[in-house]
């Protein structure tokens, strides 16, 4: 989605103000909102739920088979989805079906 403001690049913040029972959303890339004068309180370091759940799955010992195991559609590995935090694609959920619940 585009930044409503500037129309140029990638909205990265998405804001809902409530007003009256009325929801106006609003989608702005991180120029325009801190040229806006969004307060700083809302650039807190870069998080991603990807990557706090492939760091969590790291505390669970890998057996070798498991690190093995390539996908046949996009060759990606458990330890690939793992750092990634994200899945290659349809055929990686056949592939590493034992595997994911861990994630």
């Amino acid at each position: 989605m585009l930044c409503q403001i500037c129309g140029e690049k990638e909205a990265t913040f998405h804001l809902k103000e409530i007003v009256e029972g009325e929801i106006r959303s609003f989608h702005v890339c991180e120029v325009c909102a801190k040229e806006k004068g969004l307060s700083e309180s809302f650039f807190l370091p870069a998080f991603s739920l990807s990557n706090l759940i492939a760091g969590l799955s790291e505390f669970q010992a890998e057996p070798e088979e498991k690190k093995m195991v390539i996908c046949p559609g996009c060759k990606l590995t458990f330890s690939d989805i793992q750092k990634k935090g994200k899945i290659g694609c349809s055929s990686c959920y056949r592939t590493f079906k034992d595997y994911l619940g861990s994630l």
